[in-house]
């Protein structure tokens, strides 16, 4: 009996070692993963020579009701053009001409039918005279 003790100890001892060890209590399946921001391509040239034409679009997201695009405030250069549409009706593609020396970042903001982001792309683009 007295053998008999120290061995049914040792072995409930390594019992609950095992059970920690093979099933942890957080369990990293049951976690939700985190949030992965989306980002599209945003095809276009990086450089454009003064009065030279340049053509940027941003990939379609599913769900997207709009693309906004906007020019960043401090941008020393400028591009001049029009939006155009893709199919569906989204202005995913900007017809540019650069008229002003200098480096323009634009940016495209891609929101649902509710108004929520979905993805948001920038590109900067310099301008050389």
């Amino acid at each position: 009996m007295r053998l008999l003790l120290p061995l049914l100890l040792v072995a409930f001892a390594f019992a609950g070692c095992r059970d920690a060890l093979v099933d942890p209590i957080d369990d990293p399946l049951t976690n939700d993963p985190p949030p992965q921001a989306t980002s599209p391509y945003f095809k276009g040239p990086t450089e454009v020579d003064l009065g030279a034409p340049a053509t940027f679009r941003v990939e379609y997201v599913p769900g997207a009701a709009s693309y906004s695009w906007a020019v960043e405030d401090h941008s020393t250069g400028r591009l001049q053009g029009t939006l155009s549409a893709d199919p569906l009706g989204l202005d995913r593609q900007f017809n540019a001409t650069a008229v002003e020396s200098g480096i323009v970042t634009l940016f495209v903001t891609i929101k649902d039918e509710d108004g929520r982001v979905l993805a948001g792309v920038s590109k900067r683009v310099g301008i050389t005279p």
